[in-house]
């Protein structure tokens, strides 16, 4: 990241916390601290040499303008586990506006990715940011639900977005609840047609035991490397255990991500919810 943004954001962080959010309201501050911030909450700047738009008032967003980085450890461990993979495929399932998908579009350019986001909202952020970073050929965007079926589902939408899903955990208060396509993995991959999948990232606020049972073919034929968030949080109907006990019954050993770095799972914790499955 260039000097002058580093500047800017911290800049932003230290304004933030002496007056508030309500400063960068101001035309003045955008001007001098390189964003605009339109009236319904999105902002529109450079970031990692790239035009994005996103939520203001989400968590992935306000990391983003305040420091510039978002889930860092997370982006490197993925990009790391493909390093010697020629032209990978990825998978990510919970896209949010594309704060993985483009950076790993941007540091490989023989990589191929398909994004999938619930939220039609935030997937035509997601859309625009892949579409005016020059990503298009390189990245298909599907916007539907992850699941066990191919049917249509209410989702719910929380006031941040990155927190939004299938189930009411609570976490973040919710907005509205909108009817949107739920499609199985087998179904997508049968759909465009994928001849190799090397990765999929899957962070769908607590649906991540109903997308491995729809995906159960997509794992048998391409055996790719699951990195996964599971927080007991998201869905009290099914345990992290039981998610874990299923990966492991299609014939997956199981690590968890703390720091950066896969280690052997002794007991799951919420504070390290990041998982990581090598295929037998």
């Amino acid at each position: 990241m260039r000097l002058i943004d580093i500047i800017r954001r911290r800049t932003r962080k230290y304004l933030r916390m002496f007056f508030g959010d309500g400063l960068f309201k101001k035309n003045l501050y955008q001007k001098l601290l390189g964003y605009v911030l339109k009236e319904d909450g999105l902002v529109e700047e450079n970031c990692w040499g790239m035009n994005l738009r996103y939520r203001f008032d989400s968590l992935p967003g306000r990391c983003v303008f305040l420091g510039g980085v978002y889930e860092e450890k997370d982006f490197s461990f993925c990009l790391d586990s493909i390093r010697a993979v020629k032209n990978p495929v990825l998978i990510d399932a919970g896209a949010n506006a594309g704060f993985h998908s483009m950076r790993w579009l941007q540091r490989r350019e023989d990589l191929h990715l398909v994004a999938i986001e619930a939220s039609p909202e935030t997937a035509t952020l997601l859309s625009q940011n892949i579409a005016q970073n020059g990503f298009g050929s390189r990245c298909q965007v599907k916007q539907l639900a992850l699941g066990d079926k191919n049917q249509e589902v209410e989702f719910i939408l929380s006031r941040d977005d990155a927190f939004s899903s299938l189930f009411a955990n609570n976490r973040t208060p919710e907005k509205e609840r909108v009817r949107v396509a739920m499609r199985t993995l087998d179904q997508v991959v049968e759909e465009i047609r994928l001849s190799k999948i090397d990765l999929i990232k899957i962070d769908v606020e607590g649906a991540e035991h109903m997308v491995i049972l729809g995906a159960k073919n997509t794992l048998e034929r391409f055996r790719p490397k699951i990195f996964m968030e599971i927080y007991s949080g998201n869905n009290p109907s099914i345990s992290p255990d039981e998610t874990i006990r299923l990966m492991e019954s299609m014939h997956y050993e199981t690590r968890v991500v703390v720091d950066g770095e896969a280690l052997p799972l002794t007991k799951h914790d919420d504070r390290n919810m990041n998982y990581y499955f090598l295929p037998l």
